[in-house]
């Protein structure tokens, strides 16, 4: 089955133009999870919390998930 294609403008800032091209380029990518997934990785985006652990450990939760 064929996906919908729909056309969306999102105003990415940055603190230089390589900022900017590096954040929209991921969200070309998280735009081709399914709805289930990018709206828990949402819900994670609130949790300060969890945005410091994946800073902070990204390489052990990287290797643990990628296995």
């Amino acid at each position: 089955m064929a996906g919908i294609n729909n056309s969306t403008q999102i105003k990415v800032t940055g603190t230089n133009p390589f900022e900017t091209k590096s954040k929209a380029n991921a969200l070309s990518q998280l735009s081709k999870l399914d709805v289930e997934v990018l709206t828990k990785l949402v819900e994670l985006s609130k949790s300060p919390m969890a945005i410091t652990h994946i800073k902070n450990n990204f390489p052990m939760i990287k290797g643990f998930l990628s296995a």
